[in-house]
């Protein structure tokens, strides 16, 4: 009997995460992208500014707060 059920598994599995899983993955992406207005790709820039250009950045802590090197 398990090994029935361990057959009807493996050959679901095999159909579901192979091609209809990849295009659903896929689909999902681009519409989210659209409907988003490709928001990702937009601000790129600034999100690379935010997080690399800042850790660069010279801090002073304020009363009762610690600069980021100080966290770590």
């Amino acid at each position: 009997m398990l090994e029935i059920i361990e057959a009807i598994n493996s050959k679901v599995n095999g159909f579901i995460w192979g091609v209809p899983a990849m295009v659903c993955i896929i689909g999902v992406g681009l519409y989210l992208s659209i409907r988003i207005r490709f928001i990702q790709i937009r601000k790129f820039p600034l999100a690379i500014k935010n997080t690399i250009g800042k850790m660069f950045e010279k801090r002073e802590a304020k009363d009762g707060t610690m600069t980021p090197f100080q966290a770590v």
